[in-house]
């Protein structure tokens, strides 16, 4: 099996339990798509495929975060991962005021080879952009979606920072941001640019999505569109 969707369900959990913790059944696993929190106690879908699964679908959860961490599923393991969609269910609670480190951990070890990621909702994003600081390696990802998560141009510029490697950028916009409270309007587009030269040197592909727009940019990132698109 080479593509493989699970729900919760009574039947997936049962087909699970029944295998023995040195069975490996699905060594060439390509995509897996998971539409509920991570139900096992063991690596069981993950176990045999770190050279194969370069597509995963993962709901981010308490429960899964503490799993895979303690399963250490994604710490050096996941060599052929390229492709990630991060979701969420509804109400679930913030985790970056509950869980913060071990939440920073996981996407850390989950991103260290991945190009793609599309952030699927408000808090995704958010803990995308939390956990996103220049010291931790997502330096291999060349192409981000937000768009469903409005950013701020403050939390746009720290993920370019972070993001070295960032070829295409696609995101949404709700203004300017409080990371930006202390400098005056006149001011702002000299700031950008002095304190955020280097962020998104490689960019090429640059869209903003906005309340009342949406541009498209094909060209080299400059402070002046940055501010132009969160201004207008």
């Amino acid at each position: 099996m080479q593509h493989l969707s699970l729900k919760l369900s009574e039947i997936a959990d049962t087909f699970m339990q029944v295998l023995a913790p040195d069975i490996v059944p699905f060594p060439s696993l390509i995509s897996l798509t998971l539409e509920s929190f991570y139900l096992y106690d063991d690596d069981v879908l993950f176990r045999g495929n770190s050279a194969s699964l370069e597509q995963l679908y993962i709901l981010i959860d308490r429960d899964t975060v503490l799993k895979l961490n303690r399963l250490g599923v994604f710490k050096n393991r996941v060599k052929a991962l390229r492709n990630v969609y991060l979701s969420e269910e509804y109400d679930t609670e913030d985790l970056s005021r509950t869980l913060k480190a071990e939440l920073d951990t996981f996407l850390c070890d989950l991103m260290c080879t991945v190009h793609k990621v599309v952030s699927g909702t408000v808090s995704t994003t958010k803990y995308l952009v939390e956990a996103s600081q220049p010291q931790h390696d997502f330096k291999n990802i060349k192409s981000l979606d937000t768009s469903d998560s409005p950013l701020s141009l403050h939390d746009t510029m720290c993920l370019l920072m972070a993001l070295p490697a960032l070829t295409i950028l696609k995101c949404g916009t709700n203004g300017l941001g409080s990371g930006f409270a202390h400098v005056s309007m006149d001011e702002l587009p000299d700031y950008i640019t002095s304190s955020y030269n280097e962020a998104g040197r490689f960019l090429n592909a640059w869209k903003v999505t906005s309340f009342n727009s949406e541009s498209q940019k094909n060209t080299h990132l400059s402070s002046a569109d940055f501010y132009k698109s969160f201004t207008n």
